[in-house]
């Protein structure tokens, strides 16, 4: 019984919720298995099968993550000057991180801390933000635990600590000025920082930007069912909202927040990063990428939004 039980959430899991994020090098084809919605009946029906489980939450809880301990990138394959460094969890796991100076080899004029999205690693990633180094910005990147080097398995509790250990270490870096701290989060990144960013020491930080995000665990889950608000209810007892950034935005003004969203994003709708947007308190923008898809926003359609972001960084940053 309790067989068939675990059989039938993996099998729902697999169908609806895997891929809440995207997976993706630039240019390459949006890959989102759950994109097409399941059919309200349908969805119910599997849904019932698995609700009488014991600790349906926890079971769901981790579905977020996609982890890989593959090395995509090494510092060598960087245009931009890259330290490796490790740094302990406030658990003590040891968690990896690499330290992008600018190219010119110039000071930096502030350091950007970057929360990577749900799968694969930092490596992966790499290119989403190396970027930056070229306009005169550090650029920390780190793996949350269960992630490329980093020791442990994933779960919302034991990454929100690594995202409070990594905005406290970056501070003590050599070269870093801990007064000069800028965060970009992208797709579950955005929401893993946010939050994180609301329980930690904000001494210092001078800008936050979003990129594809979304503000509630349980509004994810449901936009990948029917989507409706019969469906809701039914989304809340699979996933809890519990450290969700929709929770924590509004607690960060006065710091600015930049949001961007690609229009024609399937696997975080639009309509969650408005919502979120929504939430926060000024100061605030939000900017749309007409045609981006999910993790398109400063690769496909960086000529169009990499100004935009370092202006803001920039405007964060004046008379400081």
């Amino acid at each position: 019984m309790r067989r068939g039980v675990q059989k039938g959430m993996k099998k729902y899991e697999e169908k609806i919720l895997i891929n809440t994020t995207s997976c993706q090098e630039p240019g390459q084809a949006e890959h989102d298995p759950t994109q097409k919605r399941v059919s309200h009946t349908k969805g119910f029906v599997e849904i019932l099968k698995v609700i009488g489980s014991f600790g349906l939450k926890n079971s769901f809880a981790n579905v977020f993550y996609r982890p890989s301990r593959e090395a995509y990138r090494e510092p060598r394959d960087l245009e931009s000057p890259a330290a490796p460094t490790t740094f302990q969890s406030r658990d003590g796991l040891k968690l990896s991180g690499w330290l992008l100076r600018p190219r010119s080899g110039s000071r930096a004029r502030a350091t950007v801390v970057h929360f990577h999205g749900c799968c694969h690693n930092m490596k992966f990633d790499a290119h989403q933000v190396d970027w930056l180094t070229g306009a005169g910005f550090n650029v920390f990147i780190f793996d949350y635990r269960g992630y490329g080097e980093s020791q442990g398995a994933p779960d919302r509790h034991g990454i929100h600590q690594d995202g409070l250990t990594a905005l406290d270490y970056v501070r003590g870096l050599p070269d870093v000025d801990p007064e000069r701290i800028l965060v970009l989060g992208q797709s579950l990144g955005g929401c893993i920082c946010l939050a994180a960013l609301s329980d930690a020491d904000r001494r210092g930080i001078r800008g936050i930007a979003v990129d594809g995000t979304f503000g509630s665990y349980r509004a994810l889950v449901n936009s990948k069912m029917t989507g409706t608000f019969f469906s809701y209810p039914l989304a809340s007892l699979i996933v809890s909202d519990e450290l969700a950034a929709i929770n924590a935005v509004a607690d960060l003004s006065p710091i600015p927040l930049c949001f961007f969203h690609g229009k024609r994003d399937r696997v975080i709708p639009i309509r969650l990063g408005q919502r979120l947007y929504e939430s926060a308190e000024s100061p605030k923008e939000f900017h749309i990428v007409e045609e981006g898809r999910h993790m398109q926003t400063f690769t496909v359609f960086g000529g169009e939004t990499r100004p935009k972001l370092i202006g803001f960084f920039n405007s964060c940053l004046e008379g400081r």
